[in-house]
């Protein structure tokens, strides 16, 4: 698997793969993000400059509610550990 496939709707379905693909989608963004304000953002002007970072914003949120209401990062069931676990808990 490449990097570039990380960032697709199909890593994030993927029950192995989507807590990377989300980890690699929060680090793209991040850096997307940053050069923009460091470079793109003076540039502009305030105004274009606050409307490309509020799309930016959203375009994040989307991917993020993407990838939770997909359950692309809960896993449904739970271990044979994390039972064992919370039977002691209940018993002691």
């Amino acid at each position: 698997m490449n990097w570039i496939e990380l960032l697709s709707f199909k890593a994030a379905r993927d029950p192995e793969l989507a807590p990377h693909a989300y980890l690699m989608y929060l680090l793209f963004w991040t850096l997307v993000v940053g050069l923009f304000v460091l470079f793109l953002f003076p540039l502009l002007g305030k105004t274009v400059g606050f409307v490309i970072i509020a799309v930016l914003i959203f375009l994040f949120v989307y991917q993020v509610w993407y990838f939770h209401n997909n359950n692309c990062l809960l896993y449904t069931s739970p271990s044979p550990r994390d039972q064992r676990g919370a039977r002691k808990a209940w018993s002691g």
